[in-house]
């Protein structure tokens, strides 16, 4: 049981720590100012995320977490890559913020289970949390995505 929550706390911490990195990278590459607004404003939130986990648990039987700080970004994603490479002209800012919504859908899933799975109250609140966060996070960016298709439907042909 110790070896699961060591994985989960590990794994929870790299996906922030990801997430940390592209947001703030989308932040230095788009050009719309409300963009850069929103994704300085995620990589804040995710970045607060980050410390509440290394608060928590800043290292003792599973490891030492604040080293994980240090490993580089997944380049899983062909947008992930683009953006880390920083290859922004190739992709639009649509796709984008479909990747981040993708993302954050999928932490909503995990934290979900893990808040259903783990008994441990501090770790169980702190995923209560990021459930919380990443719900607003999800509106966020779909309210954004729905501004600019908007705007792309309102601009000529």
């Amino acid at each position: 049981m110790k070896q699961l929550l060591g994985e989960t706390l590990r794994s929870a911490i790299i996906d922030k720590k990801n997430s940390f990195d592209l947001y703030s990278c989308a932040a230095e590459l788009v050009s719309d100012s409300q963009i850069r607004e929103i994704f300085v404003y995620l990589a804040q939130s995710t970045a607060q995320e980050l410390e509440r986990f290394l608060s928590i648990y800043p290292g003792d039987e599973f490891g030492e977490f604040s080293a994980l700080l240090t490993c580089p970004s997944s380049m899983a994603s062909p947008v992930r890559r683009g953006l880390l490479m920083n290859n922004a002209d190739s992709i639009a800012t649509k796709d984008v913020l479909g990747l981040l919504l993708r993302e954050e859908g999928a932490f909503f899933l995990r934290y979900s289970a893990m808040v259903e799975s783990i008994r441990e109250p501090l770790l169980n609140k702190l995923f209560l949390q990021l459930l919380g966060n990443t719900t607003q996070r999800c509106r966020l960016i779909r309210a954004e995505c729905l501004r600019i298709k908007g705007n792309d439907s309102m601009t000529p042909q």
